[in-house]
């Protein structure tokens, strides 16, 4: 059986839409984008997706901060990520997915 974005942990939204202030600028607030990481805690292999932007990087950082992956140029809907290619221990990462209007960071549990 196939596992579905919607039942999964790592869903992220960020709202933006266009507005124009009284002085006729028009600004970005955050409209609806959908980030999703799954499986979400994995062993071996995380998607990532955005449901409307192209995904541009992709970082991972531990809990002190220290990165340790940085894929940029993605620059399609999907990426699939090996954790084995970068030797991820278990533990808890934050990964920093960055699109062409936002930037969030999501967390993600790695158990082998």
């Amino acid at each position: 059986m196939p596992v579905l974005a919607e039942d999964c942990i790592g869903i992220d939204k960020i709202m933006a839409e266009w507005l124009k202030d009284d002085s006729g600028n028009i600004y970005e607030t955050d409209k609806e984008i959908e980030i999703t990481i799954f499986p979400n805690p994995t062993e071996n292999q995380l998607i990532i997706k955005s449901k409307e932007h192209d995904l541009l990087s992709i970082q991972i950082f531990d809990i002190r901060g220290k990165e340790l992956f940085n894929k940029s140029n993605i620059n399609q809907k999907e990426f699939y990520l090996q954790t084995k290619d970068f030797q991820l221990d278990n533990g808890n990462y934050k990964f920093k997915i960055i699109t062409k209007n936002s930037s969030k960071f999501i967390p993600v549990v790695i158990e082998k």
